[in-house]
This record gives structure tokens, sequence and C-alpha cells, in this order.
């Protein structure tokens, strides 16, 4: 045996020994590990070739050769890539569970590789057909029996669904053909930056990386990004993450690819490119726009006030920043609302000391900055403390002014009794 041969032959015997073990395809049909390994799931190996798909459903081989799927011992491992619980009627049969007879090998259902009752109408009793929306038998409807639920009849299904068309959805939904569902998208397209990707009808979430826009993958159920090239115009910079994938967005104007765009920072998680702003008669007009009325040409955006005169609440007169904040001077509420000219506390009140309330309405009251009433004897102008009983300013007890009165204010010192004596625990002059 020459020296080329004795190397080479170790090399052939181990290749031939894990041919076997990886494909799942030349050992009989077995599932990988049925050979002596660690196979983790039941996995029907005769309808993928795992050697050519490595990392479905969790799918590995050690350095042995053994290989073994991340797919729960009662599941099967789909060539999508997914752990389902059957990939034929039989699978549902051979579970002994009582589980429904027929399995949904409909790609991009919900209940894809799921044991179901029902997903063609053939699998349904005479005068039944298959509800999508349940995957169960149902009547065959009526448009008038659909009425009573608030659904329509789908003369082809003979069931009764959300929709047949997107019309027949709230604004901005769409009628999903496989399910006859009301959902928020069909695919990436239709979420918006600020949510990327389509997740079984939702924005915001995938499951796989063809739910997330331009060229991002799905990881953990968030579409994310290694680099700016696989962000979509809408958002096109990939804003580097701590311990994990990137999220697409923008950093600034220069970084959209549009002159007509600017970067609105509070759209999704790192900022999405829109539209600049537009004032349409007084109402500004942009993709970002959530009732916000004033168009700032600076940055292009829709904000709730360009200058105080913009706020209207009196609980947030001041425009700062473009957002209505609570006051920080009296001149900002006396602006706003001659009844409410002051500022305490970031709110705009009628008053802040018993001065500023007319004689024939005394007392300021310190919790509420409001005239006509009082929570402490300060909150009344001199000579008058706070009632005991009406919360009003009053005459102190036991001197001649609160003589046949309805109500008396408790006084705390000699001052407040004109010179008299106070008797502070009883809270009465003399």
């Amino acid at each position: 045996m020459n020296d080329t041969v004795r190397f080479l032959l170790p090399v052939l015997l181990f290749a031939l020994g894990c041919q076997g073990k990886v494909s799942g395809a030349g050992d009989g049909g077995n599932p990988p590990g049925a050979d002596g390994g660690s196979g983790g799931g039941a996995v029907d190996a005769g309808r993928i070739t795992p050697a050519a798909d490595a990392g479905l459903c969790g799918y590995s081989c050690d350095s042995t050769g053994n290989c073994t799927y991340a797919c729960a011992a009662t599941q099967f491992c789909a060539s999508n890539g997914e752990c389902v619980n059957c990939l034929s009627d039989s699978d549902c049969a051979a579970s002994g569970t009582g589980a429904p007879p027929h399995c949904d090998l409909q790609v991009g259902t919900a209940t894809y590789g799921q044991c179901v009752e029902c997903f063609l109408n053939s699998q349904c009793g005479p005068g039944e057909a298959c509800d999508p929306a349940g995957n169960n038998c149902v009547a065959t409807c009526s448009q008038s029996s659909c009425a009573s639920q608030s659904e329509i009849c789908d003369p082809d299904a003979g069931a009764c669904v959300e929709c047949l068309q997107d019309t027949d959805c709230n604004p901005g939904q769409h009628c999903d053909p496989a399910t006859k569902s009301c959902v928020d998208c069909l695919s990436a397209s239709d979420c918006p930056p600020g949510s990327p990707g389509c997740n079984f009808g939702r924005c915001g979430g995938c499951h796989f990386s063809s739910d997330c826009p331009g060229k991002e993958s799905c990881v953990g159920g968030q579409c994310g990004c290694s680099g700016d090239l696989d962000c979509p115009a809408a958002t096109p910079t990939c804003v580097a993450q701590d311990g994990g994938p990137g999220i697409c967005g923008c950093t600034g104007n220069a970084s959209c690819t549009s002159t007509s765009e600017v970067c609105d920072p509070n759209q999704g998680q790192e900022g999405a490119c829109v539209p600049s702003c537009t004032a349409d008669a007084g109402v500004c007009v942009a993709p970002n726009s959530t009732g916000q009325s004033f168009c700032d040409q600076t940055s292009g955006l829709c904000v709730e006030c360009l200058e105080n005169s913009d706020c209207t609440d009196p609980n947030a007169p001041d425009c700062v920043s473009n957002s209505c904040v609570e006051c920080a001077a009296a001149s900002e509420c006396s602006a706003l609302d001659a009844g409410t000219p002051y500022c305490a506390a970031g709110l705009c009140v009628e008053c802040t000391s018993p001065s500023q309330c007319p004689a024939s309405n005394p007392g300021c009251d310190s919790s509420s900055g409001s005239c006509g009433s009082c929570t402490f004897n300060s909150d009344c102008p001199a000579g008058l403390g706070c009632g005991l009983q009406s919360g009003q300013c009053a005459a102190f007890c036991g001197t001649a002014a609160a003589d046949g009165g309805s109500d008396c204010a408790g006084c705390a010192t000699s001052a407040d009794c004109g010179g008299a004596a106070c008797n502070a625990d009883a809270g009465v002059c003399g």
C-alpha cells in the first residue's frame, strides 16, 4: 500500500460512516439519532435533506457525526424549518390524543402543521362548510344568518367570515385571503417604518426573515440588521444595539435618501424618514401627524406648538421645544386666560395670595389657587381665618365679629384676636 492510499483510506471511511447520520436519508429512513445518536425529536427524514438544511429546526451535528433536532419528541421538522405537530393526516391519527383528524399544510396560515377539524369544505359533512377562521365545520351560511354575528357570508366557502375584501375591514386593514379575517398587514410593505415586520397579520414582529422589510433578518421575533445595506429606504441606517442585531432607523435628515424627507425620531425605536410636513389651511399635513396642528419649517415635522399662543390648555400653557408644558411665569397664564392669570406649581390659577381676590369673595385657597375658599388661616385676608365648618374665610371664634355668625375660625395666636388673648388649645379668643 503506497503512502497516498494509506493517507486517504481513513478519510474515506470516516466520510462513508457519517453520510447516513448527517443526511438521515441513507440509513433506512430512520431519523437522526436512530442509529445510536441522540436524536432529539420525531423527524421524518424522508421529507427533508438535513445535510442541505443545516440549522432547520435547530438541526446540528457533533464532531462524531451524531445529529439532533430542537423539536420536541412529539413534533416533526417541516421543510420550511418549523417544528410542527404533523406533516400528514396520519400523523394526527397516530398521536393517540384524540387530536382533530386533518393536518393543515397550507403554508402561511397560523395553523400550519397543526391538526385541525378542517381546512377544506370537502372535509365537512353535507350542509356544512369549513370556517377558515376557526378551522371547524359549520352549517352552510346565508347573509341573514351571518349578519346577526356582524359577519358576511362567503358563498364559495359557505361559511360566515369577517371579510372577503379590504373594504369589509376598518380603514388601514387588509382582508387575509386565507383566513378571511381582517388583519393589519399581509406583508412587510403594509407596515409603517416604526413597526417593521408582518407577523401573522400584525405589524412589529416576525416569524421568518421573509416577514421583514428590505434585507433585515428575523432574530428573536424582531426584525434586525447587520449593516446599512440590510435596511429599507424609510429606515436607511442600521443603528447598533447592545447585545443583539441592529435596528433600522435614521440618524438625522442627512441619512434620508430623499431631500424631501426628514428624520422623525419619534417613529419606531430609532426613527424613520418621512415626507417633510406642509401647512394646509392651518393644519399640519404629514404621515407623522397625530393630531398635531403646526408645521415646524425648521425640522419639517408636525409639532404641538411653535409659540405660547399655540397652547390652549391652562394646565400646559408654555411652548417649550415644540411641546406644551406647565407654566413658568404668570405672563404665560394671563395671555391665555384672564380668569387664571397667575402661575403656581406649573399651573395657571385664579390667585396665589388673598390680596388677589375681591372683598366680596375673600380668601385664596392655597390647595387649589381659587378665590372664595380656604384651607389654612393664612389663605384669608387680615382679621379673618379659615372657618372650621365651611372652609370659607370667617371671623375668629370668640370675637364680636363672630357673634351670631354661622361659622368662625380658630385662632392660633393673640394677634388673630385683635389684642385679646387666644386660647390656642381651644382656638377661641378671650
